[in-house]
C-alpha cells in the first residue's frame, strides 16, 4: 500500500502549491496551476478508483522490485511528479494560457490518458484471462 502513501503526498503537494500561489495572487489561481492540479488530481483519483486494474500493470516478482519500490513510492513518486509546479508559482498575472492553449494541453492530456488507460486494460484481461484457461 505504499503507492496509496505516495499518491496521498502528491496530492498534498499539489494542493499546498496551489494555495501558496492563491495566497501569493491575492487569491487568484492561474489557468496554469489550475489546469496542473487538475491533471495530476484527475490521475491519482482514477487510479485509485481502478486500482486493481492498475496492481495488474506491476509485475513485482518478475521485475525484482524492492527498495526501489519502496523509494518509488515514498520519494520519487511525490516528490517529482509534482516538480511542474515549481515553475508556476511565481508566475506573473498578466502571463497566462489562454482557452486555446488550454484546450490543446487537456486534450493532449486526455489523449495519453486514454492510450496509458488502454494497455493497462489489455495488460489486466490478458492477466485476468490466463488465470481463468486464456478464453
Amino acid at each position: 500500500y505504499l503507492y496509496v502513501v505516495g499518491a496521498t503526498y502528491l496530492l498534498l503537494n499539489l494542493l499546498s502549491a496551489a494555495a501558496l500561489q492563491i495566497e501569493q495572487n491575492n487569491g487568484k489561481l492561474s489557468n496554469a496551476m489550475g489546469i496542473y492540479v487538475w491533471m495530476l488530481a484527475w490521475f491519482l483519483c482514477e487510479y485509485m478508483w481502478f486500482e486493481e486494474i492498475h496492481l495488474y500493470t506491476y509485475d513485482l516478482f518478475a521485475e525484482k522490485l524492492g527498495f526501489k519500490l519502496f523509494w518509488g513510492c515514498l520519494c520519487f513518486y511525490p516528490f517529482f511528479y509534482c516538480i511542474g509546479v515549481w515553475s508556476i508559482i511565481n508566475h506573473k498575472p498578466n502571463v497566462d494560457l489562454n482557452k486555446v492553449q488550454m484546450f490543446g494541453i487537456l486534450s493532449l492530456f486526455y489523449l495519453g490518458w486514454s492510450l496509458t488507460r488502454g494497455s493497462n486494460l489489455q495488460k489486466f484481461w490478458f492477466k485476468t484471462n490466463l488465470r481463468r484457461g486464456g478464453n
